[in-house]
């Protein structure tokens, strides 16, 4: 799960009325490093350039990011990005609870979100090189179901496609689109505190040779909102494995965001995964803007 994305991937801990229609753009910074089970640990720096639409109960959004990664080659990443995780960017790839109407979102995830990374790793040694260019690009489309403010309920659905534009041949991508859907639900309280859980399925794209099962995947997590510009988060994000025996993604965020004024909002987030098939430690930050 997660970059900014995992960054830009914070759970709904403020007003709906944060996010008014127009128009809204970010861009954002995430780092990870991990072993994800083999010799040699996979470093990733995933930038992504973020566009969002709102507009009554609706909300689009693109994302092209920018991403590199150095390692042996026995990683490669994938989802839709960001920590939870992550969506700063590799924050949130378990399909990631980004986005949420509340206004304090967690960081967004379009991404490569923790634990869906596809390991080729081998026996044999490799050399350590890096590789850099266009990631994968998202598209996604949310509609906001429920936004009660008399029981502090808010339900949003999602799906997103992430098209194939990373290079296969850099070990950048799988070099196939990858479709998901999710539901996301907020309860926010009196006082400033929250809770939210959200739960998707996505379906995998297979290169040649490879056989993936879809995945599941789901978060739970809290907030508080300090003041009206001001919020914190943790985040448990997990997942189904993409292969027969493969060990499931787990990971815990921690992430804040904070409205500068009324047009921009700096969020960042830390994570850390809780199994192989995750980042060992990851942070990224995001700017957001709206118009």
């Amino acid at each position: 799960m997660k970059l900014l994305s995992k960054l830009m991937l914070l759970l709904a801990m403020s007003s709906s009325t944060a996010f008014a229609d127009g128009f809204s753009a970010s861009v954002g910074g995430d780092y990870s490093t991990g072993k994800y089970g083999s010799r040699e640990s996979t470093d990733v720096f995933y930038m992504p350039l973020s566009a969002t639409y709102d507009t009554g109960a609706f909300t689009y959004k693109l994302t092209v990011p920018w991403i590199r990664v150095t390692g042996t080659g026995d990683i490669t990443p994938g989802g839709f990005g960001g920590s939870s995780s992550g969506s700063s960017g590799s924050v949130g790839a378990f399909g990631c609870a980004g986005d949420s109407r509340n206004g304090a979102s967690k960081p967004e995830d379009d991404g490569p979100c923790a634990g869906t990374t596809t390991s080729t790793s081998t026996t044999t040694i490799r050399r350590r090189t890096t590789e850099s260019g266009l990631g994968d690009i998202v598209a996604s489309a949310g509609y906001n179901l429920i936004n009660s403010e008399a029981t502090g309920f808010i339900v949003d659905l999602t799906g997103r496609i992430k098209f194939a534009t990373a290079s296969e041949s850099k070990g950048l991508g799988s070099g196939k689109a990858d479709f998901a859907v999710q539901a996301n639900v907020d309860k926010n309280f009196d006082g400033g505190a929250s809770i939210s859980a959200g739960l998707g399925y996505k379906w995998l794209g297979e290169p040649r040779g490879v056989s993936y099962d879809n995945v599941i995947f789901g978060s739970l997590g809290g907030g508080y909102k300090f003041t009206k510009m001001t919020s914190v988060g943790i985040s448990y994000d997990w997942a189904t494995a993409a292969v027969d025996g493969a060990t499931r993604p787990q990971e815990m965020s921690i992430y804040a965001s904070h409205f500068i004024n009324d047009q921009y909002k700096l969020s960042g987030v830390i994570y850390s995964g809780l199994s192989d098939a995750s980042p060992d430690v990851g942070g990224g930050l995001t700017l957001g803007s709206y118009f």
